[in-house]
């Protein structure tokens, strides 16, 4: 996985939440606005012509929406997650990991062959949210000096899979009601799911800088 801006990232994620709030009432005073500047009228000479511009502000440069491309159920072996919890700013506890490289000793540990080895941000809804940085790794798997671990069952995992950039991915949450739409079954009592970064999909970017990121949520 390559080093990405995870500052950046997770700014992009407070600043979503935080101006979601205001944005209806924004809204409605820019429209009536809009109005007025963008009706233009032409002379006296003419008085039944009235020309409505009804400009359109220029999106070309603006990241589109994040495209989800596939959803489906995987049976997750029994396996173990290997990480650190975060507490804080979760971006600068991202850059630690690559700058301290603390996926190695993880990655020695071998891969879960339906996932891979790509690196996860786990999350944990209750009793109270938690953030995670780590691997899945095989059953067992012995934890190495200063990482903390999860341990699972052979499970039903939801799947999603989404086209886009770092700038759109975390917009929104469509993904865990995409999921449900598809009568998967119920989630996991207190809300177990993560970001799967694997190692090509997700770096591999085409034409447009797109790239894929994996979503997923145990199942009951």
């Amino acid at each position: 996985m390559k080093k990405k801006n995870w500052a950046i990232i997770l700014t992009i994620i407070l600043l979503t939440l935080l101006t979601a709030c205001s944005t209806e009432e924004n809204e409605s005073n820019s429209i009536e606005a809009n109005k007025s500047e963008n009706t233009t009228e032409i002379t006296e000479s003419d008085k039944s012509a009235t020309v409505k511009t009804n400009e359109q502000p220029d999106t070309m440069n603006e990241p589109k929406d994040a495209e989800i491309i596939k959803i489906y159920k995987e049976q997750f072996p029994a396996l173990r997650f290997i990480g650190k919890p975060c507490t804080g700013d979760i971006g600068h506890h991202w850059e630690e990991w690559f700058e301290n490289d603390w996926f190695e000793p993880l990655n020695a540990l071998g891969k879960v062959d339906v996932i891979g080895d790509g690196a996860v941000g786990f999350m944990v809804d209750k009793p109270e949210f938690v953030y995670w940085i780590g691997m899945f790794v095989p059953a067992g798997s012995e934890v190495p000096d200063g990482y903390d671990y999860m341990d699972f069952k052979e499970s039903d995992v939801g799947m999603c899979r989404i086209k886009g950039t770092d700038e759109n991915f975390y917009q929104d949450w469509k993904w865990i009601q995409a999921i449900r739409n598809e009568g998967m079954g119920n989630f996991k009592e207190g809300m177990y799911y993560f970001q799967y970064y694997d190692s090509q999909r997700y770096n591999e970017e085409d034409e447009y800088g797109n790239v894929i990121l994996d979503f997923g949520i145990y199942l009951e």
